[in-house]
């Protein structure tokens, strides 16, 4: 069997300086993007002259009295994470040797924008926080230097070459991923626009495109469409928030580096798609991660509903299933001359087919909950007819399913 492919990426930051309080900030953000995780598979160590220090947490290390009386000597400190998959992990090394301070690391992952999206934004939080700006061009002047040795470059890719059996090379490619189902507020489209436009100084465009669906112009030929330079405007058309679910949201943004354009649209049993492209592979690498982060931890519970899976194997067979089962019973009841049966049957199946067809009318793709309602004003007709109909099933549903069982039990013990 073929070796799965992983993707490897390393990283390294030259640093003048480094604080508890530096590295606090560094354990909080580490936590949050889920590069550290408390099990048994995670270690630190901190070495320091002849002293040692071993956990399984990073702030047991940064709250220990010795750690803190020997902050100021030379030491380093190791973490090491394995994920579930054994041979996926994340490491960080910290030295402090006299004024030279080092974090570097590597990260590997089966999935390639995952490698490359922690690279770039855990690169950016330790530029901002243990650099200065007079370090950043000393890189520069670094990178120049490593102009000169081209030879020693060429030399060393050659030995390289063997190794990427195992680990592919990255290539530059435009990234797409389906959008789940989703409940949204506005704060969540304000922490989507704040991800999407920090550390961005050269944004050329950003807008939020709101167009109302099809069905909603039919009722209403006169819908405004809308364009906003940010989430705030939509505070300002209330006749919006209250129609909303009617409505599509569509960012764009581009700048002179990178494009990255979404929307989430209930217009059709489709998913829509995140689309992240441009001259900057690592930058809107890590946007990417961090959007599809975000919204995965907005799913709505039903968002399997829309799943590929769901839609083409899951959803068809069950439909078929059903139909063919309910075919046989009612045929079977009508020769039988079992009216009241045959009724129970044909009214079972008519109430399968308003659920089957009507489940995505209620559970929608994207669930906006812009503004506060009262518990009657979000029942609709169809909200109604919903749960008339599954009490229907129910008690339909339990009499025929315990009539079918004793059926097949009479000719099992035939």
């Amino acid at each position: 069997m073929a070796q799965e492919i992983k993707y490897t990426s390393e990283y390294r930051v030259d640093c003048n300086k480094i604080s508890i309080d530096l590295l606090k900030s560094l354990n909080e953000f580490l936590s949050k993007q889920n590069l550290l995780c408390q099990n048994e598979r995670q270690g630190i160590n901190f070495k320091c002259d002849n002293f040692e220090l071993s956990e399984t947490s990073f702030v047991n290390i940064l709250n220990n009295k010795n750690f803190i009386s020997n902050i100021d000597k030379n030491f380093s400190i190791t973490i090491i994470v394995l994920k579930e998959d054994l041979s996926d992990f994340f490491s960080l090394f910290i030295t402090k040797d006299n004024n030279e301070i080092k974090i570097s690391g590597s990260i590997k992952d089966i999935n390639e924008h995952t490698v490359v999206g922690y690279k770039e934004v855990l690169e950016k939080f330790l530029k901002d926080n243990f650099i200065e700006k007079k370090v950043i061009e000393q890189e520069i002047n670094d990178e120049d230097n490593q102009a000169e040795n081209i030879n020693n470059i060429v030399v060393t890719s050659i030995n390289t070459v063997e190794n990427k059996i195992a680990n592919k090379t990255l290539v530059k490619k435009s990234l797409k991923w389906d959008i789940p189902s989703v409940k949204l507020t506005l704060e969540d489209l304000t922490e989507i626009e704040f991800i999407l436009k920090q550390d961005l100084i050269d944004i050329k465009k950003y807008k939020i495109n709101v167009e109302p669906n099809k069905k909603y112009l039919q009722k209403r030929t006169n819908a405004p469409k809308y364009t906003f330079n940010s989430v705030s405007e939509f505070k300002e058309h209330n006749d919006l928030l209250k129609n909303i679910k009617n409505y599509s949201i569509k960012f764009e943004l581009r700048t002179t580096e990178i494009s990255v354009n979404f929307e989430f649209s209930n217009e059709n049993n489709f998913l829509d798609t995140l689309y992240a492209d441009g001259e900057n592979q690592t930058l809107y690498y890590g946007k990417y991660k961090l959007l599809t982060d975000y919204l995965n931890t907005k799913k709505n519970w039903y968002y399997w509903l829309y799943s590929e899976n769901f839609r083409y194997f899951i959803c068809p067979l069950m439909f078929s299933i059903t139909t063919l089962l309910m075919l046989l019973l009612f045929f079977e009841s009508v020769e039988k001359n079992l009216w009241i049966k045959t009724l129970k049957i044909f009214l079972f199946y008519t109430i399968f087919l308003v659920l089957f067809f009507n489940t995505k009318k209620v559970f929608k793709k994207y669930n906006f909950s812009f503004i506060k309602e009262k518990i009657f004003e979000k029942s609709k007709w169809y909200d109604i007819l919903f749960t008339i109909a599954i009490g229907l099933f129910v008690n339909i549903i339990t009499p025929c399913f315990q009539s079918f069982i004793n059926n097949i039990l009479k000719l099992i013990n035939k």
